[in-house]
């Protein structure tokens, strides 16, 4: 009875072996490691999209660099980095970020012992020229080196079985990278006039940039919409009695003036600084803004936080994340950044959470 079941472990474990790799050659994503996600940063990085260390691991600012030039080739934004992604990567015609095409790769080499959609690619297109006969599992293997060879001696190139630059560039040859559709503007931008007027009925673009920036300012203008209703005229009211204008409603030349020149007075006063040496750094579970953001984004790089979080909003995940860190990092366990914690997520001794 024991050596059936053993003989059944070493079965479903040789299973496992020959399904796994496969599955984890398939495709580039979060928590990846290995030469193909240096080889993708560095590409990233070429395009003007990835600005952060090339170490081989697939983490938070590779997944955001990816998701970035998916969004501008006009590909699925998912941040992974799967057949058709890497075929746009390494493509000639690719759109670096400050716009225009990117040429052929600089740094390419893609050889024995290689996984990743990549090698998916290079074992599709030899497949289909009939040089190979293999599986495509996206794996560098012998017979996938044998058919490299065999190609580039067919086409006069350096016969060394390492799909470098210019046998990529052969092989796949030139991809039709979509330009990305021009966002539509709903209202189409106009010059402002020389003396500026819209009252209680009035519509269109001028009344929205009036509605935009009473909103910003804290005045309760309801919907900016373009229309000149009356919550609209009553914000404009409040916000003239604020500024010691005509309180007539009417934002004519003068109202225009203050309401966009940088003394404007907000709705509701901003508070007094405090006294300098006595301000108190602290988040919290419920703030939320930029802060809070840079928080999370910095919690996901080391670990603590899932992808994706980085919300601005400080809730029970991002509490949690901060009570892990603190327990790891040797601080007080409470859940609340202080600046003592804040000093501690942002240095470059942070630790990282441990793997299981």
């Amino acid at each position: 009875m024991k050596k059936r079941f053993i003989a059944g472990l070493v079965t479903l474990v040789t299973v496992l072996s020959l399904f796994l790799p496969v599955a984890l050659a398939a495709k580039l994503s979060y928590g990846s490691e290995g030469a193909q996600v240096v080889q993708a940063q560095k590409r990233l990085k070429e395009l003007g999209y990835y600005s952060g260390t090339v170490d081989g691991k697939y983490g938070y600012k590779t997944v955001v660099a990816v998701r970035v030039f998916q969004s501008k080739n006009s590909l699925k934004v998912d941040g992974v980095i799967g057949t058709k992604t890497n075929l746009y990567l390494y493509a000639d015609t690719a759109i670096k970020k400050s716009g225009g095409t990117a040429g052929v790769a600089k740094t390419m080499r893609i050889a024995y012992g290689a996984e990743g959609p990549a090698v998916t690619t290079i074992q599709t297109k030899l497949a289909a020229l009939k040089y190979y006969k293999g599986k495509v599992d996206g794996k560098f293997g012998g017979s996938t080196a044998k058919a490299v060879r065999s190609f580039q001696a067919a086409k006069g190139l350096k016969v060394d079985s390492v799909v470098g630059p210019l046998t990529w560039a052969a092989l796949v040859g030139k991809v039709n990278v979509p330009k990305p559709p021009t966002p539509k503007n709903p209202y189409t931008p106009v010059p402002i006039p020389k003396n500026p007027r819209v009252q209680y009925g009035y519509e269109g673009y001028l009344v929205k940039l009036a509605q935009q920036r009473l909103a910003d300012l804290g005045y309760k203008v309801g919907k900016v919409d373009g229309k000149f209703g009356f919550t609209t005229y009553q914000a404009a009211r409040a916000f003239q009695s604020k500024n010691n204008l005509k309180v007539d409603g009417i934002i004519g030349p003068a109202t225009w003036k203050k309401l966009f020149a940088a003394t404007a007075v907000p709705a509701v006063s901003p508070a007094k600084p405090a006294v300098p040496g006595k301000t108190v750094f602290r988040i919290r579970y419920g703030a939320s803004g930029a802060k809070v953001t840079q928080l999370q984004v910095r919690l996901i790089e080391l670990g603590y936080l899932g992808i994706h979080q980085d919300d601005g909003k400080f809730g029970y995940r991002t509490y949690l994340a901060v009570r892990s860190f603190q327990h790891v990092n040797k601080l007080k366990v409470d859940g609340v950044v202080g600046q003592k914690t804040w000093d501690a997520v942002m240095s470059l001794k942070a630790i990282y959470k441990p793997k299981k």
